[in-house]
């Protein structure tokens, strides 16, 4: 191709995506934009997605940030790497899929699924995901939500769940120095693996919990000092703190374990951990650990 040729050929591929793809919010002393789409064209969000029906894509480009508030995307919403999008009142049709920092807030409703490709941080705050949430990512921060599918993602320093609902499995394989801290929580079962530290409080599991490689883990009770339920008090009743699961739990390799409330009903195994000890906390009653099926290792003369 001559160098006018491919002059030529560059300037049709610029006009042809200056045609089908639109600018939200890319300056500040722009005029209203108006409506950001009438076809299915990716529409591109440097500031406010607001009151707006979109049918294709919109896309949080690297070093933006963007709020779409009530307002539908027909399509997936695309976080680039450095990108940061908050979501308010509006409808996700397609999935989410992040690199950078997502914020999925109040009456929010993602119809697809959470990808998260080495995201930054995924927060939720009375969300609901009708699907699955996967992938990679720094930091889980999620309050008052619900996930229709499995929560499956690795690489994380942080996780904080409280009065989140999955519907499927918990997997959360995590760096060493990794916090978590569960508090309310429900989901068909779970897995933590290589953290520093693992909080449980009220958590309820309709079939396995699995705990491989952590530090430091504490199950149901509440200290005015901490313990595993921040903030909780003794007077709020056994209810507010119990860890309960369905089928069976392994306690493995993992350094000091504190258990004061934890309901299994079918085999309880612990296996090559530093010490497992009752912790009599500040709970209403005395510490208590149940498994219906027996005990195995470590476990066996717990009370």
């Amino acid at each position: 191709m001559t160098s006018a040729s491919a002059r030529l050929a560059r300037a049709v591929v610029a006009l042809a995506l200056a045609t089908t793809t639109g600018v939200v919010g890319a300056s500040t002393a722009s005029a209203d934009p108006g409506p950001a789409s009438t076809g299915t064209e990716t529409v591109v969000c440097r500031g406010d997605l607001e009151g707006q029906e979109v049918e294709g894509d919109v896309r949080v480009p690297t070093g933006r940030a963007c709020r779409v508030f009530l307002s539908r995307v027909g399509g997936d919403l695309l976080v680039d790497p450095g990108g940061e999008v908050r979501v308010v009142a509006s409808t996700v049709v397609g999935d989410v899929i992040s690199s950078g920092y997502v914020r999925l807030g109040h009456t929010v409703t993602v119809q697809g699924r959470v990808w998260l490709d080495d995201a930054y941080r995924l927060g939720t705050d009375g969300a609901t995901i009708l699907g699955s949430v996967k992938g990679r990512a720094g930091a889980l921060d999620l309050y008052g939500s619900s996930i229709g599918g499995s929560l499956n993602v690795s690489a994380l320093t942080r996780v904080y769940m409280s009065g989140v609902d999955v519907g499927g499995w918990v997997n959360l394989p995590t760096r060493p120095q990794a916090s978590l801290q569960l508090s309310d929580v429900d989901g068909q079962g779970l897995t933590v693996r290589d953290a520093e530290w693992l909080s449980m409080c009220e958590v309820h599991l309709a079939e396995h919990l699995v705990v491989r490689n952590v530090e430091s883990v504490a199950m149901g009770y509440p200290n005015d000092d901490g313990g595993s339920c921040m903030g909780r008090r003794p007077g709020w009743g056994l209810g507010a703190y119990e860890v309960s699961v369905g089928g069976s739990a392994l306690l493995d390799g993992n350094g000091t374990i504190r258990l004061r409330r934890l309901d299994v009903a079918q085999h309880l195994a612990c296996v090559e951990n530093d010490a497992v000890v009752l912790d009599p906390g500040g709970g209403p009653d005395t510490p208590l650990v149940t498994a219906g099926a027996g005990r195995r290792g470590q476990c066996v003369d717990l009370g």
